[in-house]
């Protein structure tokens, strides 16, 4: 539901709010691993959901590298868990990366991505005039604990196995799980600054539009799971 949005507010939250955020009202049903910066949002003071920042996984730092930038000029908008809402997406994203800028003064890039095997094309990022970059690469997910899993935190546990000394245990098991490749998703970029959008505009590209989407979740319904090892 969309509306004026006059009653929204938008302030930090504590972690078991974005928790419960994300297992009720984000398809991934989990929140993401690493520091991260939690903001709330309510509308006539009932709770709604909550929007996540986060380091992505070191894939952040990837990205502002290809750029130029430092590891610590940019972060990811890892989740937007919402409930019921009458202000427009884009509006409430808005408001969370104005505080975000605000306690933290140095950050000059926001990125986000739009999984096209859930259904997402980004219209969130395009009515906020976000810079569209491409696709990300292929991934591989595997199955664990009754979920679909990123293969980025396969790697955390393996090296944590690795650490306890349960390596080849941790192979063994890990070559018998099930698996499936999902296809890239489509990446957008939020300068916070006029010099850094100059930088990072040469490397824009038209955004992309309902056909795309629909060849990519048909790319990933051509790729059903299967049984590595």
């Amino acid at each position: 539901m969309e509306g004026s949005g006059e009653a929204l507010r938008v302030g930090f939250c504590d972690s078991a709010a974005a928790k419960y955020a994300c297992e009720h009202w984000h398809y991934s049903g989990s929140t993401p691993v690493g520091a991260v910066v939690r903001f709330g949002v309510w509308e006539d003071d009932v709770f709604i959901g909550a929007v996540l920042y986060s380091k992505g996984a070191g894939m952040a730092t990837m990205r502002a590298h290809r750029y130029g930038l430092e590891r610590t000029d940019a972060c990811e908008l890892a989740r937007v868990a919402l409930n019921r809402h009458r202000a427009p997406v884009t509006q409430i994203v808005s408001k969370t990366v104005k505080q975000l800028q605000v306690v933290n003064p140095g950050l000059r890039l926001v990125i986000s991505y739009a999984d096209p095997a859930q259904g997402h094309l980004g219209t969130i990022y395009q009515a906020g005039n976000w810079i569209y970059v491409g696709r990300s690469a292929k991934v591989k997910e595997y199955w664990i604990g009754g979920k679909w899993t990123h293969n980025r935190t396969l790697r955390a546990i393996g090296i944590t196995a690795m650490r306890n000394g349960r390596h080849p245990r941790y192979l063994e098991w890990l070559h018998q799980l099930r698996t499936r490749d999902r296809p890239g998703k489509f990446c957008y970029l939020m300068p916070l600054d006029k010099p850094t959008r100059r930088i990072l505009l040469p490397y824009g590209e038209p955004y992309p539009a309902y056909a795309d989407l629909a060849e990519q979740v048909s790319e990933a319904r051509r790729h059903p799971s299967g049984v590595e090892g």
